[in-house]
């Protein structure tokens, strides 16, 4: 089978960072984020030099440059608008001092719509419905009786069809199946013996946002595009491709064309994934700048427009379309290959048509 194209260099690794980050519009924060000398004070700040290259995205708006990326405790920011925030509560929190002196039972605002968003608190991993009776529990009972109890308090929520042991008859991981026909992985409990992640320390946190404050910083530098979404979504790709995706996307996303259009054409030119949802917000929110009109003609006089290359979407629309087919693996393999040419050829001859039209 024919691999598809590479794809866009997405930064997972920046959500691996912490499990509890969150990100913030506003060049305000909020919670213990709403006193920065707490977080300034624990974990002291940096100031980043100023930039003369790449391109940044934020929530759909664009962000005229030259760049500086900041550090002040916990968070990140770009010219003063801060486009990271990384959760320190649970470093200035100690949990042996959080104690659950009566069964919090299950909230009476769940319904059978509701989701796993609201028993877990995004704010603070250990604060959250869920996470509140699984200490009461430890607190009150033996290790066995609290899963017990543990499980039957998820079967007991009213959004939850089905609860089944993931490793029967361990009890420490179920299968969690709601209405909405979402499915959860849950871990009750470590029995394996192995030390389970905490939370991060202060000197752990103040590592992980230098780290990711300089490598925003030292690719912005090289001239590379960072596009950066809600909850520490992010695209990105190196100067070579922004030179090359910047004007079409750009184009794009100031027509008056529909949303579902506008991700479409993202998708064809590989700026995001075949997962459109999550990238909604750049479509619904984008705003440019005078700046950035500027840039994109400048980008047209060194690089003129040439025909795309056969999206990552493309090639898996054609894939599964062959896998419908009968055939062997290697008659498969060679009508693959037939059909990536033939849309090729057919994306060239729409290009050149394109241009003979402006041309006239």
């Amino acid at each position: 089978m024919v691999k598809p194209l590479p794809f866009m260099v997405v930064a997972f690794a920046v959500l691996a960072l912490s499990l509890s980050l969150t990100v913030r519009g506003d060049k305000n924060s909020d919670g213990l984020a709403s006193r920065p000398e707490s977080q300034i004070d624990k974990l002291g700040a940096e100031t980043g030099k100023e930039i003369h290259n790449g391109f940044v995205f934020f929530e759909g708006r664009y962000l005229d440059g030259p760049y500086r990326v900041d550090r002040r405790g916990a968070g990140i920011y770009v010219n003063d608008v801060q486009v990271r925030r990384y959760d320190i509560r649970s470093c200035l929190f100690d949990p042996r001092e959080y104690k659950v002196d009566e069964d919090p039972g299950i909230p009476a605002t769940l319904t059978r719509e509701s989701t796993f968003d609201d028993i877990d608190d995004r704010e603070h991993i250990l604060r959250g419905p869920r996470a509140r009776k699984w200490r009461y529990l430890t607190q009150h009972f033996s290790l066995e009786e609290a899963e017990d109890k543990m499980i039957q308090w998820f079967r007991d929520l009213p959004f939850v069809k089905k609860v089944e042991l993931r490793h029967p008859p361990s009890k420490s991981v179920i299968n969690v199946t709601t209405f909405r026909g979402a499915k959860h992985a849950v871990r009750i409990s470590n029995r394996s013996g192995r030390r389970t992640q905490g939370a991060p320390t202060p000197a752990g946190l103040r590592r992980s946002v230098q780290a990711e404050r300089k490598r925003l910083e030292e690719r912005l530098a090289k001239g590379d595009c960072f596009i950066l979404l809600g909850r520490g979504l992010e695209i990105s790709f190196d100067r070579r491709k922004a030179m090359r995706v910047l004007p079409p996307m750009v184009e794009a996303l100031s027509s008056d064309k529909s949303e579902l259009e506008k991700l479409r054409i993202l998708q064809l030119w590989d700026v995001i994934p075949p997962d459109t949802k999550l990238y909604l917000s750049l479509v619904k929110n984008f705003k440019g700048s005078q700046q950035l009109w500027d840039r994109i003609r400048e980008i047209l006089k060194k690089h003129p427009r040439r025909p795309r290359p056969l999206s990552y979407v493309e090639q898996l629309e054609i894939q599964r379309e062959v896998l419908k087919e009968a055939g062997t693996l290697e008659e498969r393999q060679e009508m693959v290959r037939k059909a990536v040419r033939k849309k090729q050829a057919r994306i060239i001859q729409e290009f050149e048509r394109s241009r003979c039209n402006k041309d006239e």
